[in-house]
């Protein structure tokens, strides 16, 4: 469950809007809302292209507040207008090779640029989420303050290119999210930690590339991003808030992944593959707003890891009970 200090903030925002709402995050973040605030009301868009219509599975969010519609309709203007704030998800994030990086990029940049335009036209705020992949050609520690070197990597280029859109927005918001996991209702398995575990229990062989084995990465439990979102969202976000965040639970090695699944599943191996990567060297991602970082906890790898395997194992989760703030 996301941590519940976010319960004790006051909420003085009633509508929000998520934008690319049925996935991973997305999914995840309405049912904690639902669960939690009753009076909150939430419209979805979404153009359905990840098919990820298992999302709305047993949902009681009123359909008439979901939209399939790509952000990049003129229509999202009309749409945004009654809301109070944004949550950018809409994007491509499929970063691998197989995918056309060309295509993902003007993709992602034409979003961002319909949606700042349609929220500077209604004067609502929009919080971004973008990516850690944006320090790929940065070594050791770093946070909001430092220089970040324009990467090689299109998917991550491209989100440092929306940053920029985003910042010249006066309301414009940036989430830096380190690579994500944990268990929603739209949950993927193509990043790290879902997918090693997917792996140890249909195959038992967990591949690790070779190049990166040892090098540390930042990770963030979706729960935790939660948590943070849902801070922002219930309260006015005035000059007090940060316009960049970077969001970090935890900052590990592929191996250490492996060796924290294995506690769980003993008879898992692992085997080492080659593959290009742009990583040459450790990195660790830290934030230098101490509100937010007490908001993320470092041990929920652990929990997050365990979660998903029972869901991967059982298949039974009842939603509401797992998002449900203790007390409420």
């Amino acid at each position: 469950m996301p941590n519940t200090k976010s319960s004790t903030y006051t909420i003085t925002v009633q509508k929000m809007c998520l934008l690319g709402g049925l996935g991973h995050i997305g999914s995840g973040f309405i049912r904690y809302m639902e669960t939690n605030y009753s009076n909150f009301e939430i419209t979805i868009v979404d153009n359905f292209s990840t098919g990820k219509l298992n999302s709305l599975f047993g949902h009681s969010l009123n359909l008439r507040n979901i939209h399939e519609m790509d952000v990049r309709d003129p229509k999202l203007f009309h749409l945004l207008k009654t809301q109070d704030v944004v949550v950018h998800l809409a994007a491509n994030n499929k970063a691998y090779d197989l995918v056309n990086q060309s295509l993902l990029y003007r993709h992602n940049i034409e979003c961002t640029k319909n949606i700042v335009k349609a929220c500077q036209s209604c004067n609502i705020p929009l919080i971004f989420l973008s990516s850690t992949s944006i320090y790929e050609k940065s070594a050791g520690t770093v946070d909001e303050s430092s220089l970040v070197v324009p990467p090689q990597n299109l998917y991550a280029l491209s989100k440092l290119h929306e940053e920029e859109i985003v910042s010249s927005y006066a309301n414009g918001y940036i989430l830096r999210l380190g690579t994500i996991h944990g268990i929603s209702p739209g949950m993927n398995f193509h990043t790290t930690v879902n997918k090693f575990c997917w792996d140890a229990l249909n195959k038992n062989i967990i591949n690790i590339w070779k190049a990166t084995a040892d090098l540390t990465s930042p990770y963030l439990s979706l729960n935790d991003l939660i948590a943070v979102l849902s801070k922002m969202v219930i309260e006015d976000m005035d000059s007090t808030v940060k316009k960049i965040l970077n969001l970090v639970s935890h900052n590990s090695t592929p191996f250490d992944i492996f060796k924290k699944i294995k506690q769980i599943i003993p008879e898992v191996e692992y085997r080492f593959v080659e593959g290009h990567s742009l990583r040459k060297h450790n990195l660790i991602v830290q934030s230098m707003e101490k509100e937010i970082t007490n908001l993320l906890n470092s041990e929920t790898v652990e929990s997050d890891i365990e979660r998903t395997i029972d869901l991967l194992t059982t298949g039974k989760i009842n939603w509401e009970s797992f998002y449900k703030i203790s007390g409420k």
